[in-house]
């Protein structure tokens, strides 16, 4: 569940597991909202850069949850997991999948790209080769 969870740029499909991250989204609500309550009341806001700090705060928790997902699992999926964050491979996930480009997946061949991103094998495939 926690890879599942991960941004799809860190090897993830970016399902967030709502209950740790309500708390962690109302605190950026709070920070990045400041600066406009402190407009209407006729306040100066001190906090310039705020949002770019709050990014770069989330991006270097999001590197550090992947760290430790990497050093808890086995090397398949670690080795799975480093190609997925390589740029571009997980570009297949965020696009509109407009049939008319062949963006569009049958409920099978996205089963199975999902299983062939994490290493897993794919089940119901023939014991030999058709080949010979």
């Amino acid at each position: 569940r926690k890879i599942l969870s991960m941004p799809v740029r860190f090897g993830g499909l970016g399902l967030p597991v709502l209950s740790p991250l309500a708390r962690e989204e109302y605190k950026a609500s709070c920070i990045v909202t400041r600066p406009l309550i402190d407009a209407m009341m006729g306040t100066e806001s001190s906090d310039q850069g705020v949002l770019k700090k709050m990014v770069d705060e989330r991006n270097k928790t999001r590197e550090q949850e992947y760290q430790a997902i990497l050093s808890e699992c086995d090397t398949k999926l670690a080795r799975a997991l480093g190609q997925a964050k390589e740029k571009g491979s997980s570009n297949w996930l965020t696009v509109i999948p407009l049939r008319k480009y062949g963006f569009s997946l049958t409920k099978s061949e996205f089963r199975d790209s999902l299983l062939l991103r994490y290493g897993k094998d794919l089940p119901r495939l023939p014991k030999t080769c058709a080949c010979g």
